[in-house]
């Protein structure tokens, strides 16, 4: 087994430790899926976890988890709003089966926004826009107005500009943007607010997480900066770069970022959704390096340059609408092998190198191993022990959804060549369609389209 790698981007000073807070989709700004200092549930223990509480089918969304707190999005209330559990269901729960209320909340300005499953269930999981960021003391919200996109930003403790019993809270400052759909991101001090203008046009402001960029209105913020771009996408930012959709922004202020407009360079990712590590991009088609000593050719059709995959993942069944987790040695892909009521899926696990299995020029590497879950693969979650699954339906679970936890080591519950892991823990649930799980010290929990939430844990 290969020692694993922490990560720290000296570019930018972006520090992305995830294991004792997972505030932002995929657990931090690079969106790598991985806690990596989480190391309290082990192969060794894993079969202890147990459900600790929960929040009944309903009309939450998404369960990230900071300051000792779940957040997740209540939009079924009205106005909706963020709301903020104990994450260890030690206040504000009680009965048997623990389920837990509130311990306070704090209404939105706009709307949340609609997606391909019933209701805003899946906000803030691969299938929606990204609503919610949780940076140290800081929730950013994002939410849907007409043409408009707002940012609020309130205390993610529930205390400064907040009142009654339970507390409701009202935002620090606020902002909006041109446009629509949004994704969000917190990365060294700067909210990053991705917004789509129209098909062909999109936009990146960046607002000052303190506020600072308000002035006189705290209810009026102007971003720092933004740059016009061609059509967005998903966020993720680390090694001195922005990764827009299939775009790649460089965090240089030398290229204009820091002034009110921001001029991008860089170039065309091969294929969108991005996570970053170590000086790599990581999609769902293949990996490239980034820096500039990557030879980008120009498209001159687009107008700027597209940087080629360095190396690229054995075709197979069509990947699902998120970015690959990367761990310190492995990228993993959740792919659906067929379509239908009830798909069937796998989980597929590579070397993060490219070093092993691979072969051909451009080199094409075939996976280490394939996890198996026997239902449509809904998120992935990876910590330096072990890699959890959240399935849905599928041939051999049927409208419910399923926890599973596997070797990350790709040992334990593993044979063959290449390897075909078996879960070392699974859980089933009342509710299909889970989103990714969100870890954070010693919980895991996981939102569903059914609008609850179910958090995990080893025994106290």
């Amino acid at each position: 087994m290969r020692t694993r790698r922490s990560f720290i981007a000296t570019a930018g000073a972006l520090f992305v430790f995830s294991g004792c807070a997972w505030g932002q989709l995929g657990g931090n700004a690079s969106r790598t899926g991985y806690a990596d200092a989480e190391t309290s549930i082990t192969t060794a223990n894993v079969s202890q976890l147990a459900l600790r509480w929960s929040v009944p089918a309903g009309g939450f969304a998404g369960a990230y988890m900071a300051n000792g707190l779940l957040y997740s999005l209540d939009w079924a209330s009205t106005p909706q709003r963020v709301v903020a559990f104990s994450a260890d269901g030690s206040r504000g729960c009680g009965g048997t089966p623990r389920t837990c209320q509130p311990l306070w909340s704090a209404p939105i300005k706009g709307q949340l926004y609609p997606t391909e499953f019933s209701g805003a269930a899946v906000i803030g999981t691969p299938y929606g826009p990204t609503a919610v960021a949780i940076a140290g003391n800081d929730l950013f919200v994002t939410s849907r107005g007409t043409n408009f996109v707002y940012l609020e930003a309130f205390d993610a403790l529930g205390v400064k500009n907040c009142a009654g019993a339970p507390a409701v809270c009202a935002p620090r400052w606020s902002g909006a943007v041109s446009g629509t759909g949004s994704d969000l991101a917190v990365a060294d001090g700067i909210v990053y607010l991705g917004t789509n203008i129209n098909p062909s046009a999109s936009q990146l402001a960046a607002f000052a997480v303190d506020g600072s960029t308000c002035g006189s209105s705290v209810q009026q913020c102007q971003p720092r900066w933004s740059v016009a771009t061609p059509p967005g996408g998903r966020l993720a930012i680390g090694d001195g770069h922005i990764v827009f959709g299939s775009l790649i922004l460089n965090l240089d202020a030398s290229a204009g970022c820091g002034q009110q407009q921001c001029a991008y360079t860089g170039g065309l990712l091969a294929n969108g959704r991005a996570a970053l590590r170590d000086g790599w991009a990581h999609t769902r088609a293949g990996s490239y390096r980034l820096g500039s000593g990557v030879s980008c050719p120009m498209d001159e059709q687009r107008g700027y340059r597209a940087c080629p995959l360095d190396w690229v993942r054995e075709p197979g069944a069509s990947s699902l609408p998120q970015a690959p987790n990367v761990s310190g040695d492995h990228v993993i892909m959740a792919e659906t092998l067929n379509g239908g009521f009830a798909p069937e899926a796998r989980v597929r696990v590579f070397d993060v190198d490219g070093g092993t299995t691979c072969s051909g020029v451009p080199k094409v590497c075939a996976p280490l191993a394939d996890l198996i879950t026997g239902g449509s693969t809904e998120g992935v979650t990876a910590t330096p022990n072990l890699i959890f699954v959240a399935a849905g339906s599928g041939y051999n679970v049927v409208n419910v959804g399923t926890l599973f936890a596997f070797d990350a080591n790709l040992e334990q519950g593993c044979s063959g060549t290449p390897k075909r892991c078996a879960p070392l823990w699974w859980s089933r649930t009342d509710q299909a369609n889970l989103a990714p799980p969100t870890i954070a010290n010693g919980l895991i929990g996981v939102s569903s389209a059914s609008g609850g939430i179910r958090v995990y844990g080893l025994p106290n």
